[in-house]
Parts: structure tokens; sequence; C-alpha cells
């Protein structure tokens, strides 16, 4: 199944979820913090961070006691971007600021069980769709799914595991070269949120996430700019380095 047909999936499957009469429908917005590095060799190529926004709509219903809770939403973020030249033999300082704005689906499933009064605790397992643009000239498709653990106990939810980007691609469109595409190596990462519900309309909450790749594969690439030689773009090919992106913040959710 290629990229484009699980993203179809998942938006076919939100769509038909969010059509159905039962279940809960909430809209939320998270605010945060979004930290993103690039490494080569071991050392800083790009840092970005600043504050991040996302705004959407959740469902959630549970069919023969299993609980489904798609999610489709918009996020942006306003960063600081500390990195280097690319069109510079010799890599300069380069601070600018940059944004990000981008489209988020997701689909958790879970399975809970009570295990004593007041306290259930299940699998979960899900599937993520997050394809955003990066202003500096790239835009990035990024499919994961996950696997964790959910715990119930009064008005809290809490949920952590394990997150895997198992398809990554990194279009490039704004260097001085013709576009081309690579594909990050996904390494296993980790994601918690806890939320409270305060009362029948409202609940807040706390969500963490990371994600991270190795090198991607070396790609071949024609050159505009003055130089052909830099960190990441060398005789004719380049790379996306090392990157790790940590998301962070709160979650405020309306119940109708």
């Amino acid at each position: 199944m290629t990229p484009a047909y699980i993203v179809l999936l998942i938006i076919s499957l939100l769509v038909f979820a969010l059509s159905a009469e039962a279940g809960d429908v909430s809209i939320y917005t998270k605010t945060g913090f979004i930290y993103f590095k690039e490494e080569v060799q071991g050392n800083d190529f790009v840092r970005e961070q600043g504050l991040t926004n996302e705004i959407g709509i959740r469902y959630k219903n549970s069919i023969l006691g299993v609980d489904i809770m798609p999610s489709l939403g918009v996020w942006g973020a306003l960063l600081e971007y500390k990195g280097i030249e690319l069109d510079d033999e010799f890599p300069s300082a380069l601070n600018q600021t940059t944004a990000y704005y981008g489209i988020k689906t997701s689909l958790p499933v879970s399975r809970i069980f009570e295990v004593a009064p007041y306290l259930s605790i299940g699998p979960l397992v899900g599937i993520d769709m997050n394809f955003f643009v990066r202003t500096i000239g790239e835009r990035w498709l990024v499919l994961s799914a996950k696997s964790g653990i959910k715990v119930v106990s009064y008005n809290v939810e809490a949920s952590a595991g394990v997150l895997y980007p198992f398809y990554t691609s990194d279009t490039n469109y704004g260097w001085p070269t013709e576009g081309f595409t690579v594909y990050p190596k996904a390494m296993v990462t980790t994601f918690a949120d806890v939320n409270y519900k305060i009362n029948k309309r409202w609940d807040v909450g706390v969500y963490y996430e990371m994600w991270r790749w190795s090198a991607s594969e070396k790609v071949a690439y024609r050159y505009n700019g003055n130089s052909i030689n830099s960190a990441i773009a060398q005789g004719g090919f380049a790379y996306q380095p090392d990157t790790q992106v940590i998301n962070l913040g709160i979650s405020v959710g309306y119940h109708f």
C-alpha cells in the first residue's frame, strides 16, 4: 500500500467516523514548543525552536468494546532558525525566522479492561499522518505507527508508548537546485499524553512526542548556486542528515 493510499484511508475513516450519529465529538487546541535539530557527524547543522499551535476536531466512539478516537487538525509554528548557508563551501552562520504549517490526522484504537474500581488499563495502537511545509523550502510527509498502553482512572486518561515514523519523505523545493526528494530512515521514539476531564464539556491535558531519523540515502541533484559543496550537498549528491524533532505542550478540549 502506497503512502498516498494510507493517507486517503486515514482521511476516509475520519470522515466516516465524524459522520456517525453516536459518539463524542469535540474540538481541541494544542499550544506548545517544538524543537528541530539536524546533525552532521555529531555536530549541529541546523537548530530550529519556537512556539507551535494546533486546532482540530476529535471523535470518540466504542464498537464492541473497542474505542476509536480519530482526529483531524491544522497546525503551524514560528521558529528561530540557527543554521548554515547552504551556498558556501565553508559554511557560515545563518540566523533567521522560519515557520511550519501543515495538517495532522490520527487514528488511535484502544481496548481497556477494568482491573480495579475506578481503574482500567489496556493496549493502544494507532497510525498518524503529518504533512507540513518548512518555509526554508521543504515539504515533509510523515506516516507513523504507535503502540502503547492506555490507563483510565476517575476523570483522567493517560497514554504512553513508542512511535515509529515508518515512512518519511522530504521534498526540497526552495534550494538553489532542481527539486528532489529524500527519505530519512525511521528510528523508534516515545510519546505520552495525559488528559483530565473537568466536566461534561471541558478537558485539559499535556502531551509529548518525539520523532527521530538517521541520515537518508544520498540522491542526485542539479545545483544552480555558486558552489557545489556544503555539509549536506556535495559532488552532485544530497541527503537529509540525522534529525530529531521534539513537540510538547498543553491541550484544551470542548465537547459538544
